[in-house]
């Protein structure tokens, strides 16, 4: 059973995969990442115009904080106009941009306290990437900005012992700023769509799915759709309490995630109800599935199946699916 949203359709060569983050706040339709790399792209233009003002000599710096600024300002209006059509990559390459602006400026600062002072947008560069991408990606900024952040320092004319305990201290809390963020983002994210109790996606998890599914630059492929529905549920608490339900829905959803294929999608959509999305698969499949999910079930239920073609909505094909359940339960009179 898959977390995943590559079931739905196959990635294209701009897919957005922030655009999936439970944890997203757009603003205006445009997603988080973008409009806060916007917005932090801004306030770097801002700040290296107020340094280049604030000189009072021809100091060796100020063409490249003009050219931050520049750029900065050229980013960020990139950025306004794709919104968001903007693809991750894109976002990842501006941030190592960033790092190498901040070390040349770091570099070339005309004093000690300069240079200490422009250190620290390396810390902004970290939350951002740790809050919005993976851990791996996380890891390779934060040694960009270790290893930058040193050579920056000891390319300088000053004496790099002085310098040394503040690289030391700039780079442990980007490390530990890096590692705290992005754990509990990720958390943050499993919570939002995960039911703890089966482990399978809620409904947070599918609709972060389907958003998936209709993202620019995907293509559709054929899936077969099942809701399936427990039989007498409610006597089970009723009779044995909520912890015995509670433990019959926790063996289902490892039974089921042991039997489910690679690429099947497992949702429960609400109490005792849930929805199977199986990618390329045929009805005879299906129902061989399902025949397999129901002996390794420990309590029994009832489905319905449907065919969900590439352009309907989900919302006809659960419908649809829902009127085959409802059937069943009344041909074996359950209603």
């Amino acid at each position: 059973m898959t977390l995943e949203p590559e079931p739905f359709s196959s990635h294209g060569a701009t897919s957005v995969a922030y655009a999936r983050s439970p944890i997203d706040i757009p603003w205006r339709g445009t997603p988080g990442p973008v409009w806060t790399m916007a917005a932090g792209t801004l306030v770097y233009a801002a700040l290296a115009l107020m340094a280049t003002f604030l000189r009072d000599d021809e100091a060796r710096g100020s063409t490249v904080l003009i050219a931050t600024a520049g750029y900065s300002l050229l980013v960020a209006v990139v950025l306004m106009v794709l919104r968001a059509r903007t693809p991750m990559w894109l976002l990842q390459a501006q941030c190592v941009v960033v790092i190498a602006f901040t070390a040349v400026l770091v570099q070339l600062a005309p004093t000690p306290v300069n240079a200490v002072n422009i250190s620290f947008r390396y810390v902004a560069i970290v939350l951002y990437v740790s809050y919005w991408m993976s851990w791996r990606v996380t890891a390779v900024a934060t040694a960009l900005v270790t290893v930058s952040s040193y050579v920056s320092y000891w390319l300088r004319d000053d004496d790099f012992r002085v310098l040394f305990p503040t690289w030391l201290i700039v780079t442990l809390l980007c490390w530990l700023l890096a590692s705290i963020v992005n754990h509990l983002t990720r958390v943050t994210a499993r919570h939002a769509t995960v039911d703890p109790l089966t482990g399978m996606l809620n409904r947070g998890g599918l609709a972060m799915l389907l958003d998936a599914a209709r993202e620019p630059g995907r293509h559709d492929i054929s899936r077969t759709l099942v809701v399936i529905d427990l039989d007498d549920f409610k006597r089970l608490n009723d009779t044995h309490g909520h912890l015995a339900g509670d433990e019959a829905l926790r063996q289902l959803g490892e039974a089921w995630r042991q039997t489910l294929r690679v690429g099947d999608i497992a949702v429960r959509s609400g109490g005792d109800e849930f929805v199977l999305i199986l990618p390329n698969t045929t009805a005879d499949q299906a129902h061989a599935l399902l025949g397999r999910l129901r002996s390794a079930s420990s309590v029994p239920w009832s489905y319905g199946m449907t065919q969900w073609p590439t352009d309907e909505g989900y919302d006809l094909a659960v419908a649809r699916a829902d009127e085959e359940l409802y059937q069943r339960k009344r041909d074996r009179g359950a209603y």
